[in-house]
Parts: structure tokens; C-alpha cells; sequence
């Protein structure tokens, strides 16, 4: 765009139609063939506008940020005061959760399935021997068919880990350690 002085009988229709919300300065630029920042200036010397300062550097890249995450400074700032996202920071956010809020944190897809002998099996296996010794004693916590389901899964993980006999379907299967 080139440079282009404006007479004052010019300046003063800008003021005219920008004062009565004739046009805006984007369409005042395009109608006087010049840019926005000489609008704004003519505009500034009738007191019509103020000067707003032209970001620079990091700041017009803070901003660019800002506006890409739709933020505004305020959450920009809880955002830097919040405390850093380690392990020990969840653990302690999580505890103070209720248990619906905990609820709504996971998706439904990840929610665990109702516990069958298959899941249980499965889970077992790819424990160690000691981990799952450990969640033997935890069973307590599930009830009567589950109890049973998870027992059984244990036993069998348990003999396996032993190269001991174990049942499939009433079949017996000997193991035969190597």
C-alpha cells in the first residue's frame, strides 16, 4: 500500500461517518485506499481513539499463544500458579476429589467391567508370583461370586506358577516343570 496524506476535508468525513457508526475503520481504510493505522491516527487526533501500543517480539508471540489455546491473560495466570502436574501433586488432587467428581474423570470407555473369570484370569497372569500373593489378601473386598471366580483364577495362576496339575474345564493337565 502506498503512503497516502489525507486533505483535512477527508479527515474530518472519516471522523463524520466513524462517529455516527457509518462505517468502520477497516472500511474506512478501504474506502480511502489507505490502512487501518492511518485511519486510527486520524481518528486519535480527533480524540476519538486511543493509541494502542503495537506488540513486538515475545509478546506478540505470547499473544499468538493466548489467542491459539483460547485464553485470556487472567487464565494464563492460574494457569502459571497452579501448582506442577507430578505424580504427587495428582495423588493429592485426586484424594480431595469426591467420589462423583472422581467419576466424571474417566471416561466411560475406561471404566473397569464387571469382573469375570476370564478378566480375573487375565489380570492374574500378568502379575508376579509375589503380587499376586498380595492381591489374594485384597479379594476380601469383592462378594461371595466374585470371591469364588477370583479364587479360582488364583489357584490356577498359582499352580501354573508351581508347574503343578491345573483343571480346564473338569480336564486334568499335568505340568511338567523343564
Amino acid at each position: 500500500m502506498t503512503v497516502r496524506v489525507l486533505s483535512q476535508s477527508q479527515k474530518d468525513l472519516i471522523v463524520t461517518w466513524y462517529k455516527q457508526k457509518i462505517y468502520t475503520v477497516s472500511q474506512l481504510a478501504k474506502q480511502y485506499k489507505t490502512s487501518t493505522r492511518t485511519i486510527g491516527r486520524v481518528l486519535e487526533e480527533a480524540g476519538l481513539a486511543t493509541p494502542v501500543p503495537r506488540l513486538k517480539g515475545e509478546a506478540y508471540q505470547a499473544m499468538q499463544v493466548l489467542k491459539a489455546y483460547n485464553m485470556n491473560v487472567e487464565q494464563l495466570k492460574r494457569a502459571l500458579a497452579a501448582p506442577a502436574l507430578t505424580l504427587e501433586n495428582v495423588q493429592a488432587f485426586l484424594r480431595q476429589c469426591t467420589p462423583a467428581q472422581l467419576d466424571s474423570l474417566i471416561p466411560a470407555a475406561a471404566k473397569p467391567q464387571p469382573i469375570t473369570l476370564d478378566s480375573v484370569t487375565t489380570f492374574l497372569r500378568q502379575r508376579t508370583p509375589e503380587e499376586r500373593s498380595h492381591l489374594f489378601y485384597n479379594i476380601e473386598l469383592l462378594d461371595v461370586a466374585e470371591k469364588r471366580k477370583a479364587y479360582k483364577a488364583y489357584q490356577e495362576a498359582r499352580q501354573s506358577d508351581l508347574g503343578l496339575a491345573t483343571t480346564t474345564q473338569g480336564n486334568t493337565h499335568a505340568h511338567t516343570p523343564t
